[in-house]
């Protein structure tokens, strides 16, 4: 995951998201503060060897978002 493709690409199939994600973080942040799509209840994302994450990018500000917005409605 060290660029924003490579976020998009871990969380679609990962997540198995909605056909209609954008692909760019608005759509990322949308899709993780409205899960309905989801069968689940409740989800954890688990985010292993954090340190790649958006490596190729300078600040984790681009991911940080989403998560931040996606953790406030599942807390």
């Amino acid at each position: 995951m060290g660029d924003s493709d490579g976020v998009f690409e871990q969380f679609w199939e990962q997540f198995r998201l909605p056909d209609y994600f954008g692909w760019n973080w608005n759509a990322l942040s949308d899709c993780l503060r409205d899960l309905h799509w989801l069968p689940a209840d409740q989800c954890i994302v688990v985010i292993e060897n954090s340190e790649r994450l958006l490596s190729g990018r300078p600040g984790p500000g681009g991911f940080l978002r989403p998560a931040e917005a996606g953790g406030r409605v599942l807390a």
